[in-house]
């Protein structure tokens, strides 16, 4: 079932072949902490776990989705399609060097895994960076978790509608890709 999910999840986004998608699980899942989870009630009394059970807490599991494995399979996603500074720099038509000093000046957001370097394609389009994209990418914390990225550029952000009712919101990377004027983007992301 586990396995099934994960191959119509990457499927319905573009990722096609077991043999890819097992590597690219197999890089994150290693590179990944191990997380143990301890029983609910680890630490309580069998009083104390009576008097939150009365004030509605549920202290069993549920066995509802598995977050830690829906991220490693959204992050295998974000790996599967990223580039390498070779292949940025064919789409962009400059050289390898000047990926390197876009790197470099953080112009361009990328993430390492395995010692290479991956860059998100979902910067580029149509062989050209997504306008003012650059200056957002300098904004955002060096520290933040690629999947974390990824996700901040394709949220709808009700800081970014294009009306005053906030019916129609935009991602920041819908409000950069329409030209829109990027402080907005650079403000939410200095502040994420």
């Amino acid at each position: 079932m586990a396995t099934k999910y994960t191959f119509d999840y990457l499927e319905a986004r573009g990722i096609s072949g077991p043999e890819g998608v097992a590597e690219a699980l197999d890089r994150v899942l290693d590179n990944m902490e191990p997380t143990v989870y301890d029983p609910p009630t680890r630490g309580l009394t069998e009083h104390e776990q009576a008097i939150l059970r009365e004030g509605g807490l549920r202290l069993e599991r549920t066995g509802g989705r598995d977050l830690a494995a829906e991220g490693a399979v959204r992050f295998a996603a974000l790996v599967e399609h990223s580039l390498s500074a070779e292949q940025v720099a064919a789409q962009l038509k400059v050289t390898p060097g000047r990926v390197h000093q876009m790197l470099s000046s953080r112009d361009l957001y990328s993430f390492r895994l395995d010692a290479r370097r991956l860059i998100p394609s979902f910067q580029i389009r149509h062989g050209k960076l997504i306008p003012n994209i650059a200056q957002v990418n300098k904004a955002l914390p060096a520290t933040m978790h690629p999947l974390g990225i990824f996700n901040w550029y394709h949220r709808e952000s009700v800081d970014l509608c294009i009306d005053d009712r906030q019916e129609v919101c935009l991602t920041p990377l819908e409000w950069l890709a329409e030209g829109r004027d990027p402080a907005h983007v650079i403000f939410l992301g200095k502040h994420l």
